[in-house]
């Protein structure tokens, strides 16, 4: 049998422990998908946070202002979401508004800016209809205990 140098172990090890970072989705917040045949994903950035993470954004939260806005900016904004929501209101300008306090603790209302070819989809919606959506995250605010998210470049998923 031949005997290992603490060189090679070193470097065995390096080697295990990159390829588990490299296959592991769970050492990052994002994901990048790439399906070419599919118009959903196009190789767009996907945040892997869900709609129950945002309890850091709660009035109750010990985080402070600047720390809520640092996570956003570094975990979700700019950044694709995938979640699920109950229709509020779609308006004639294609702005859907959802709400998703069914999947929350907190009021959580997100309003979409849908895109053109969503159109035929958007028509058909009801109030209180559950809705799969993919869209873009711009911004946040807390306004009286109500957490509201504005998306852009909306795609319904069916």
């Amino acid at each position: 049998m031949k005997r290992v140098d603490g060189w090679q172990w070193v470097l065995g090890f390096l080697l295990i422990a990159g390829i588990i970072f490299l296959f592991n989705p769970s050492f990052s917040s994002e994901i990048r998908l790439s399906a070419p045949n599919s118009p959903i994903y196009q190789d767009k950035m996907i945040t892997t946070k869900t709609i129950g993470d945002l309890w850091d954004f709660d009035q109750n939260s010990y985080n402070t202002e600047l720390s809520k806005k640092s996570f956003f900016e570094k975990e979700y904004q700019g950044k694709y979401a995938n979640w699920e929501g109950m229709v509020r209101s779609v308006s004639t300008d294609l702005k859907l508004e959802l709400d998703l306090r069914r999947y929350s603790y907190q009021p959580l209302i997100v309003s979409i800016q849908m895109n053109p070819s969503e159109y035929d989809k958007l028509k058909d919606l009801i109030s209180g209809q559950s809705v799969k959506f993919q869209a873009r995250i711009l911004s946040y605010s807390l306004n009286g205990g109500t957490l509201q998210i504005n998306m852009e470049d909306g795609t319904i998923i069916q």
